[in-house]
């Protein structure tokens, strides 16, 4: 289902977002943080989403910032997302199914010269992941310098679980800056709200 919001009004909103979150939260990753508030998107905390309150400090250092960010200054931590895993379903009950959706390697050409919202799954990897995954690799050096015999692993030895909420604005991918053909190798889905206007 297409977004019902236009474009211009989703990246109005983004832009000034950004600005804010990065001058509040320069160490966090802040795209579900900034997308719920592009959507008008608030977390359900009685079903358990995680939100800024749940964040160290974070009400510090809203208020750090909230004298040059008007638009946020009287904004509460437990009002934004942070893992955007929980707001996918909010997103798609609110908005409706994505207009496209599969592997990012397949569906990506159907994105291009659209305009709308962009979700990546399982597209980086987390500290945790790149925990999990030197300790898979140290793993299997050392079992296979004790046996010469293929071993079953893994698919592609890697794991990745961080998702992405961004805009793509028709060429580029608006946050990361970068050309959707130079995501088309991340190995989850990709799912695209395009915008009617």
């Amino acid at each position: 289902m297409s977004m019902p919001i236009p474009y211009a009004t989703l990246d109005a909103r983004f832009a000034e977002v950004r600005t804010w979150g990065k001058d509040a939260f320069p160490k966090l990753n802040r795209c579900t943080i900034c997308m719920g508030h592009v959507l008008g998107m608030m977390p359900a905390k009685a079903s358990g989403d995680v939100t800024l309150a749940n964040v160290p400090g974070a009400e510090q250092a809203m208020r750090g910032v909230a004298g040059n960010h008007q638009t946020f200054s009287g904004a509460k931590p437990d009002e934004f997302y942070v893992r955007a895993s929980e707001m996918l379903p909010r997103v798609i009950t609110k908005f409706g199914k994505p207009d496209i959706e599969g592997a990012t390697n397949l569906v990506w050409p159907a994105v291009v010269s659209n305009r709308g919202v962009l979700y990546f799954e399982d597209c980086y990897q987390t500290k945790t992941d790149k925990a999990k995954d030197l300790a898979f690799h140290i793993t299997r050096s050392v079992v296979t310098s004790f046996f010469p015999v293929p071993i079953l692993y893994q698919m592609d030895d890697k794991f990745a679980t961080g998702d992405h909420w961004d805009l793509f604005d028709g060429k580029l991918v608006v946050s990361l800056g970068g050309k959707l053909r130079q995501l088309a190798g991340y190995p989850g889905k990709l799912m695209f709200w395009k915008c009617t206007s």
